[in-house]
């Protein structure tokens, strides 16, 4: 019994704290879009420029780590929608002060403050909702 309860404790912590602080690697990107989203419907994608991909990179890069993962669904908000060299297609959302990014493995999602996502606006070379 004693023996049960521990092993549950240490499955409950090991969850806990496995994916408490989760580290998020934007792979190199080859091309992106980005679109708003208002009142449900979404603007034409607009195309981001070598220029602005190299910088959302430098963004992401920056801020790879307090990562959490998220099962939660989120409203689309601003979506940049990434393809990789690889092939595989990330989706990242902006929604507030909040980021959500969506990969081939999982969802992962990190509040920044308003000047990190004014940052992200302008490399996106869009206004900031």
């Amino acid at each position: 019994m004693k023996s049960t309860r521990f092993l549950a404790v240490f499955l409950l912590l090991t969850l806990a704290f496995g994916f408490a602080g989760c580290k998020f690697v934007l792979p190199t990107p080859i091309s992106a879009t980005v679109e708003q989203y208002k009142s449900g419907a979404n603007t034409k994608p607009v195309a981001l420029s070598p220029t602005q991909l190299v910088s959302l990179t430098g963004w992401f890069s920056r801020r790879a780590s307090g990562w959490e993962v998220s099962v939660v669904t989120y409203v689309p908000r601003t979506v940049i929608r990434i393809k990789h060299f690889n092939g595989d297609i990330s989706t990242l959302n902006v929604l507030g002060n909040s980021v959500i990014a969506n990969n081939q493995e999982r969802q992962y999602v990190q509040q920044f403050s308003v000047e990190e996502i004014r940052e992200l606006y302008a490399v996106l070379a869009i206004a900031a909702e």
